[in-house]
Order: structure tokens, then C-alpha cells, then sequence
């Protein structure tokens, strides 16, 4: 017989439909496991029942199980059949998987080459694994070779049809309205309008990136491109660009005209000078970024403002209808040397928390620790009198109830002091940071702040003095 001193066993068992857990079956089921565990001598940590189908995966009771899995609660998982686990092999195989990796042996009672508590089980059950994940190998090589063979043939095989498209018994037909917006697109940037520009104009915002894709698609020109996303290099197959069977929406020569004036147009950002507070500004009457003023006099003197009134200068067209913004630009200079006193005095008050979080954190976490185990033994020890007809039932829940009542107490007193000591770390970390930083190096003082800062939420009214403005800073805690 095994050695199973000591070892803390997990029951699992699952009926698919209501109509058999009241036919008694997962009492049976579950019988007939602790029945087993009984003679094998494994404390029953558990017991999980579910009464849902085995092809779902987001049961109560199996979630619950995944749980003590990772925390390698128990030793050992005991069920009546593999099937009342999982029903699909690619689950089956991902969850011997999970409980591989947190050293918890599996027994199927009625399938005896599913038991890893042997030297021999754990043979079959390695050998058993591999064929399948030997044969999802094979099979995912051939569906990519079929993939790869059906799109050199111009066929689409790449899903979702790209848009101003749409599948048809698995073939691309234009689809007219959105190819209307497609040519649209196409024939802005022709006549000289920016990617932002040709964005603002439609009905929905896309982006300049999402306008860029559709510039440089060659499914519009009625080509297929496959193999170029980064997960399938891992193929090791060469990407490429073939006639396909599709009607193009824009003809060839302006597609070629488009990429070449892509190609031909100096995308390189203009120098910007660091600031300190870049990116982490906000508007607080309108939410918008507060962003460094650029032009004219703000070159020589650096002043940060609202970007929603840059964009309604620059881009009528799309925020005629926006809501205005009444803040005020605010000098650099005082906005810099504001934020920065009032995060010193922001971080100072963060000693003060450390002392109150270390009064908060005086339970011994150890005793707790000890007491929460007792409780359990306690609680699998009226589970088993209850079972053996020791104790009567409305005893049984009443300690049950109890018991499991200064856990949950216990653990919530866990958690808290858990909490705490996270919030502690945390200031800690913002303490030391913020004491490193050298606000004589710009870029580095600014990638040091976007670290423990979150944002820093500013208003100024206009026709206010100059240093008349609020501030408002908000930690990354």
C-alpha cells in the first residue's frame, strides 16, 4: 500500500443535468469516493460538486478546485471518472498540465492508468499525454500547411474580412457602403490630407493607425497578404503577396500611387524639447491632456495648456460641435515648481500612514495561521462524524455554520493585514523614488514621476493672476 500518511485528498464530482443529482447520482458519486479515500487513508480536504455539462469550464465548483490547485492546498485530487472533470481532450490535457506544475497527484478510482500516485501511473499517464499532444502537433502542422497552400492560391483563409468586405461562402464581396468610405479614404490622403485629418473627417473615429492599415492593405487592390503576423514566424514560412480571387475596391495604380506617396513623406516628429511634466497633466474642466504650448513666443518660453484648444484651432471641421474649454495656459515654470511642492508635501504624509498601518499590522500572522488550520481539521472532523452518523444533521450545519463563520473572520483579518502591508511597500517605494530624483535632468526627473505619479489634474480660470491656479496629484497607490 502506498504511503498516504497525512495526505490531504480533494473530491470532485459532476452530474450534467438537475434530473440526475436528484436521482441521487452525485451522492452515489460521492459515496463512493470518500469510501475510497477512507481505505487508502487520505484526509478529505473537500468535497466539490457541480451539476452543469462537462464541456463548460466555468462551473462554480471547478473554478473553485483550479483555486486550491494553485495554492496547492491538498495533496491529492481524487474523482470517480476522468469525464467528470472535462469531456473536451485540449481541457483535459491543460488541467493534468496545471496540476503537474503544483506536484498534486490525480486518481480516476474507475480508470486505473489515470493515477499518479505510482511510479508506473505516472508512467502511462505521461505516455497517455504525450500521443495527445504528439497528434495536436500534428494536427495544428496540417491545418497550417492546408492554410498556407489555400492562401498561395489567392483564396482568403485569414478570418474577420477586412473592412469595406465581407465573406461569402468564405470568399470576399465588397461591401458597398464601407468600400464607399474605403475610397473615401483613399482618395483624401491623394489630395494632399493628413492620416489625423482624413480620421476626423469620418462619421466614428478610428485613429490614425486604423486609417494607415487601410492606406497600406493590399486586399483593396485585390490581393491576399498572409503570413506576416508575428505568431506565425514561428512556421517558419515565408510571408507573401498574391493575386486573389476578390474584387479590388480601389484599382492598382492608385494603390501603388498611395504607397509610394506614403513612403515619399517625412514622418519624422519634430524635435521637442523635455518637459518635466509631460504626459501626466489633465484638464480638469474638460478632462483633455494638458500638453506644452508650441509656436511663436511659447518656443522661447515654455507655457502648457488645454489640448482640446490647440484641436479646435487646428481641425475645425471635426470640433465645431465639441464643448469649449475655458482654461487659461499656465507658465512653466510656476506650474513645475507648484507640482513639485505639493508632491513633497503629498509624499511627507505618506511616513505618517507607514505608522498607522504598522498599529493595524500587530496580529501574528503565524497564530492566525495555526487557528484557521484547526478550524478545518475541526470542520472535516464533524464532516466525517456527521457521514458516519455520529452527530445528527441540525448539529452538524450548526458547527458547520460556526466554524466556517471565525474562518472567514480570520481570513478577512488576514486579508486586511495583507492589504496593509501592500499599501506600506507601496509607500515605501514612492518615498524612495521620489527621494532619488534629479530635477536637473529633465527626462530622467519625468520617467521617474510617470512612475509614482498617476496624473496630475490642473485648473486655471482665465483673466486670473498668473499664479493663481489649483493642483491636484494623484499617487500611483
Amino acid at each position: 500500500m502506498e504511503n498516504s500518511k497525512n495526505k490531504k485528498a480533494i473530491i470532485y464530482n459532476r452530474v450534467s443535468t438537475i434530473m440526475q443529482e436528484k436521482s441521487e447520482s452525485l451522492s452515489e458519486q460521492t459515496d463512493e469516493c470518500i469510501k475510497f479515500c477512507k481505505e487508502k487513508g487520505y484526509d478529505i480536504f473537500k468535497v466539490f460538486k457541480d451539476v452543469k455539462s462537462g464541456t463548460i469550464n466555468d462551473r462554480e465548483g471547478y473554478l473553485e478546485l483550479k483555486k486550491h490547485i494553485e495554492r496547492k492546498d491538498f495533496d491529492i485530487l481524487v474523482v470517480l471518472e476522468t469525464s467528470r472533470i472535462v469531456r473536451t481532450m485540449k481541457e483535459l490535457v491543460l488541467f493534468f498540465g496545471i496540476l503537474s506544475e503544483n506536484n498534486i497527484d490525480f486518481i480516476s478510482i474507475r480508470e486505473p492508468s489515470y493515477n499518479t500516485t505510482t511510479q508506473d501511473g505516472k508512467f502511462a499517464m505521461n505516455i497517455r499525454l504525450g500521443l495527445i499532444q504528439f497528434e495536436r502537433d500534428n494536427t495544428a502542422a496540417r491545418v497550417t500547411e492546408r492554410l498556407y497552400f489555400k492562401a498561395s492560391k489567392g483564396q482568403w483563409v485569414s478570418g474577420k474580412p477586412p473592412f469595406g468586405y465581407k465573406l461569402v461562402n468564405k470568399n470576399l464581396e465588397i461591401n458597398e457602403p464601407e468600400a464607399e468610405i474605403v475610397r473615401s479614404i483613399y482618395e483624401d490622403f491623394l489630395n494632399g490630407h493628413s492620416l489625423n485629418q482624413i480620421n476626423n473627417r469620418l462619421e466614428f473615429s478610428w485613429g490614425s493607425k486604423q486609417v494607415k492599415r487601410i492606406l497600406t492593405n493590399p486586399t483593396y487592390k485585390g490581393y491576399i497578404r498572409y503570413g506576416t503576423r508575428t505568431y506565425r514566424k514561428k512556421n517558419n514560412k515565408e510571408a507573401f503577396v498574391v493575386k486573389g480571387w476578390h474584387e479590388p475596391i480601389i484599382d492598382e495604380a492608385s494603390w501603388e500611387k498611395v504607397q509610394e506617396l506614403y513612403k515619399s513623406l517625412d514622418r519624422k516628429a519634430a524635435s521637442v524639447k523635455p518637459t518635466l511634466l509631460r504626459g501626466l497633466l489633465k484638464c480638469k474642466e474638460c478632462g483633455n491632456n494638458y500638453i506644452r504650448k508650441r509656436g511663436g513666443t511659447y518656443d522661447k518660453t515654455l507655457y502648457y495648456g488645454c489640448n482640446l484648444n490647440s484641436l479646435r484651432y487646428s481641425d475645425k471641421f471635426f470640433y465645431k460641435n465639441s464643448p469649449k474649454c475655458n482654461s487659461a495656459n499656465i507658465k512653466g515654470d510656476l506650474l513645475e515648481k507648484a507640482v513639485i511642492k505639493a508632491l513633497r508635501e503629498q509624499i511627507e504624509k505618506l511616513n505618517f500612514n507607514d505608522i498607522e498601518i504598522e498599529k493595524k499590522n500587530k496580529i501574528n500572522i503565524q497564530k492566525v495561521d495555526a487557528t484557521i488550520k484547526k478550524l478545518k481539521k475541526r470542520l472535516n472532523k464533524i464532516y466525517e462524524l456527521y457521514l458516519d452518523d455520529e452527530i445528527p444533521k441540525g448539529k452538524y450545519l450548526e458547527e458547520k455554520k460556526d466554524i466556517e463563520t471565525k474562518i472567514a473572520n480570520f481570513e478577512k483579518q488576514k486579508k486586511s493585514n495583507e492589504e496593509n502591508q501592500v499599501e506600506k511597500n507601496n509607500n515605501e517605494m514612492i518615498q524612495d523614488y521620489f527621494s532619488k530624483i534629479d530635477f536637473s535632468n529633465i527626462e530622467d526627473a519625468n520617467r521617474v514621476l510617470r512612475i509614482i505619479v498617476k496624473k496630475i489634474v490642473v485648473h486655471k480660470n482665465k483673466k486670473t493672476p498668473k499664479d493663481d491656479f489649483e493642483v491636484e496629484i494623484y499617487l500611483n497607490i
